[in-house]
């Protein structure tokens, strides 16, 4: 997962079409055929393909919650770090620092949480 964040954040530090091709062609090259298609989906910001039915269900209401518990803060707070950053990925980053336990995730933990959520809802 490290690796997948990585290669995200320097996908987005660049405007170059081809330094982006350039990036998700060497990360995907390191990938096994089992990965490799989790990563594909996954850089299109979506939990499964688009041929899977599967729907998550968790609106913006359910994530913002849930980020305001783990990390502590009321929602004013996380409307501050919005009007700082106007991305939700780095407001939830900055507002959950030292609040989590980072522990070594794969591409097929996020899956198998994902299949759960779904079969949840």
């Amino acid at each position: 997962m490290e690796a997948f964040a990585r290669t995200g954040e320097a996908i987005r530090a660049t405007s170059s079409k081809l330094e982006k091709t350039r990036l998700l062609g060497e990360y995907f090259s390191g990938l096994d055929d089992a990965t490799l298609p989790l990563a594909a989906v996954y850089f299109t910001a979506r939990p499964f393909a688009d041929r899977d039915q599967r729907k998550l269900n968790l609106g913006y209401a359910v994530i913002r919650n849930a980020v305001c518990e783990l990390a502590q803060v009321d929602e004013d707070a996380l409307g501050e770090s919005y009007m700082r950053h106007s991305d939700v990925g780095d407001v939830i980053e900055e507002v959950l620092q030292g609040h989590t336990h980072p522990r070594a995730t794969s591409l097929n933990d996020i899956q198998e949480t994902f299949v759960r959520i779904c079969s949840t809802v």
